[in-house]
């Protein structure tokens, strides 16, 4: 198959291509002049006028000093990067992004990036290797280093794809095959691929042990498959989230992994208490472990909490709320234990948290009153979301002069008399629910200098009188206002 309709079909489209980049190679053999020819077709078959790399091309100045045009020491190109060009349009009519990969893309024999990733934001269709298999489009691209396949159907190679990539990409640094059908245990034959720095099998159909080898791997730095992972010392991020993985995770020794930065075992079926090692190791910044079975509390890891955490997120699991909670957030931006079972009161301890700027303890059973000193957290705090639980009492109307909160969420609770007064002090508000509760008050017209509320929401309370205020309120960026089953009278607004 002739180059040139290879390289045009693989850039049907480079729309926001930091979605989908792919860079190619020429065949050898090509004089600068036929590959210069090919790059000016390639210009004039797309809408390239707002690509700031393709409108310079022209026949003047040779392709080897336009913008996104990589050659090699013998002229060669080797590659060409469109990403973030904004264009777009049919290259080749008998073409189209969909179906079957071309097999001539494996006779490109210097091909260093191949990335045929499905894009999620973009419409292109889907993709298979069929005929060509895996095995028949790898067996020459011995030069490959970095492989994207994520989105693409290789349900015929569902159980040799490690075979295939072993036996022919010896340089493999970069492993991203997320979605494609892949089945059954990882192949021993993928240890040949000592180089691997990034490997990326999330959403497949894998099963077996966790291979050994792995821990022989010296560059890997992300892996995003499926548990032990201590001898993996040079580990920074590991994402096993959407899978069906059960069981606990004590047996993994977390605080070896010295180099661990992100956990997410997000929406999985873990159970147990959380581990105490999980959050000794002194590099976790991120933990992100909702939607799982964990039960217990934190009472074993008092004072060992990483001194970088920044973020956790445990809500949807059953664990306890420990009334120390608040020496586990010394540093912490964002905090969530939304939707377990609390039904305690909330304890003082959260306040420590100074450095919160999320802070979400919804969907719980949570009782008593809103501490003082969290409605005082507001200097900093930008989210604060308490609804659906069983708090009681009135809200404190002690708000700082300095409120910082974008977003307060108090509604399906048992809160009662008035709206806050000091809440025209939180200048930055755009969301304001205090929806199902038992306030029992007028309209807040004392609200009308909130230039940036953006939703009210007041229904289900007992709130009475009419909606007009003496003064006129603007609220130029409201939209949405929900005073629905209350006791207001009067006529509408004009």
């Amino acid at each position: 198959m002739r180059t040139s309709a290879l390289v045009l079909w693989l850039f049907f489209y480079s729309y926001v291509a930091t979605i989908f980049r792919i860079k190619v190679c020429s065949v050898s053999g090509q004089s600068q002049s036929d590959q210069q020819e090919l790059l000016l077709r390639l210009k004039n078959s797309l809408n390239s006028s707002s690509s700031e790399k393709l409108v310079k091309c022209n026949q003047s100045t040779d392709c080897y000093s336009w913008d996104g045009i990589t050659c090699n020491a013998d002229g060669q190109v080797i590659g060409l990067d469109l990403s973030k060009q904004l264009t777009s349009g049919a290259i080749d009519k008998a073409n189209s992004f969909t179906g079957q990969i071309p097999v001539g893309i494996s006779y490109m024999t210097k091909l260093v990036t191949l990335d045929l990733s499905k894009s999620w934001l973009l419409d292109l269709g889907s993709l298979k290797l069929k005929k060509p298999n895996l095995v028949m489009l790898v067996q020459n691209l011995t030069r490959l280093q970095n492989l994207y396949l994520d989105g693409i159907d290789i349900s015929v190679d569902r159980y040799k794809w490690s075979q295939a990539l072993s036996s022919s990409l010896p340089d493999l640094q970069v492993l991203s095959m997320s979605s494609c059908h892949l089945l059954g245990p990882i192949n021993h034959s993928l240890a040949k691929l000592k180089s691997l720095s990034i490997i990326r099998l999330a959403r497949n159909n894998l099963v077996g042990p966790l291979p050994k080898y792995f821990a022989e791997f010296q560059n890997l730095t992300s892996l995003y498959l499926v548990p032990s992972f201590t001898m993996l010392k040079a580990l920074a991020y590991l994402n096993l989230a959407g899978n069906q993985l059960n069981g606990s995770v004590l047996s993994t020794n977390w605080s070896s992994l010295l180099n661990l930065v992100s956990l997410n075992l997000a929406r999985n079926s873990f159970s147990g208490t959380v581990p105490p090692t999980l959050f000794q190791s002194q590099s976790l910044r991120r933990i992100y472990l909702p939607q799982n079975q964990f039960t217990g509390g934190f009472s074993k890891v008092k004072g060992e909490f990483s001194s970088l955490l920044g973020a956790i997120d445990l809500s949807h699991n059953s664990s306890v709320l420990p009334h120390e909670i608040g020496d586990f957030l010394q540093v912490a931006f964002f905090f969530s234990l939304s939707g377990n079972k609390f039904h305690e009161s909330i304890p003082k301890s959260i306040c420590q948290g100074s450095s919160l700027l999320v802070l979400d303890l919804s969907n719980n059973s949570l009782s008593g009153s809103v501490p003082e000193c969290l409605i005082q957290m507001s200097v900093s705090l930008g989210v604060l979301n308490l609804k659906r639980n069983n708090l009681s009492s009135n809200i404190l109307d002690i708000l700082p002069e300095n409120c910082v909160l974008h977003t307060l969420d108090l509604s399906r609770n048992r809160l009662g008399e008035k709206v806050p007064k000091s809440l025209v002090k939180c200048r930055m508000l755009e969301v304001l629910d205090l929806g199902n509760n038992q306030i029992d008050d007028t309209f807040p017209c004392h609200l009308k200098s909130t230039s940036r509320l953006r939703v009210l929401v007041l229904r289900s309370n007992k709130f009475k009188g009419d909606i007009n205020c003496r003064e006129n309120i603007t609220w130029p960026m409201l939209q949405i206002i929900d005073l629905a089953s209350n006791s207001f009278g009067g006529k509408l607004p004009q």
